[in-house]
């Protein structure tokens, strides 16, 4: 009998990486084959995405400065979050000072993360600012923190992005003046605070991660007998769309 997917029965099959390779190259990696049909490999794969990108994982690939496949886009996991999970947060507070800072980690060294924090109400909002932010998206983020107006604005940002950042700023049709501070004194942050978000998508990750790479080390299962039939993973439709 010709082998089928585990989990629908297609035959169109594709080869499943049990470790995912956002996590690097692992000494005698092999794959999982004729297991796994197109379709539900997808869906594993924004399961992985989630994982890589919005999970605690995400802070170390940043941290140990480990790659993806060079073929996939590269998202920043400080300034969005995917496959419905939120962005990687960190916060900390410079030595001698009380205010926290949003802080991101770039090729391995912490910087301030390029963001505009506007204060309304006596809370902090903070906005990150990506790549190529143009000033219609950035009144659509500021638009969505439902904030009536915003009593201050401070600005996050290297020297040559201040007339971009201005740019964005005109858009909330400030009324006061602007000072912009410099410096070029290596800094010390304390308190530090990492946060991340994520969804059932990233347990289901793990679970997903420990099944198929039992598979591929027991080579007397497929993963479609019976004794997986009551707590088998699932890609379910419902959580990868």
């Amino acid at each position: 009998m010709a082998p089928v997917c585990i989990y629908c029965g297609s035959s169109d099959f594709s080869k499943e990486h049990p470790l995912p390779r956002c996590c690097g190259n692992f000494k005698g990696y092999v794959t999982l084959d004729d297991r796994l049909c197109v379709e539900c490999n997808g869906k594993c794969k924004i399961l992985d995405e989630q994982l890589c990108r919005s999970g605690g994982e995400s802070f170390f690939r940043e941290y140990l400065r480990i790659g993806g496949r060079k073929r996939q886009n590269k998202i920043n996991p400080f300034y969005r979050g995917s496959a419905g999970g939120g962005r990687l947060v960190i916060e900390g507070t410079l030595v001698g000072d009380t205010k926290p800072v949003s802080l991101e980690i770039e090729k391995g060294d912490l910087r301030e993360l390029r963001h505009i924090s506007l204060r309304a109400g006596g809370i902090d909002h903070v906005i990150p600012i990506p790549e190529n932010m143009t000033p219609e998206q950035f009144r659509a983020a500021f638009d969505r923190l439902g904030l009536a107006k915003a009593e201050e604005a401070h600005v996050y940002a290297d020297e040559q992005g201040i007339p971009w950042m201005e740019s964005l700023l005109n858009t909330l049709n400030f009324r006061s003046s602007v000072e912009w501070l410099g410096g070029s004194e290596p800094v010390e942050y304390t308190n530090i605070k990492i946060e991340f978000t994520v969804t059932e998508r990233y347990f289901r990750a793990l679970a997903k991660i420990g099944f198929h790479y039992f598979l591929s080390k027991i080579p007397g299962f497929r993963g479609d007998e019976e004794c997986f039939q009551q707590h088998q993973f699932e890609p379910n439709d419902n959580l990868v769309s």
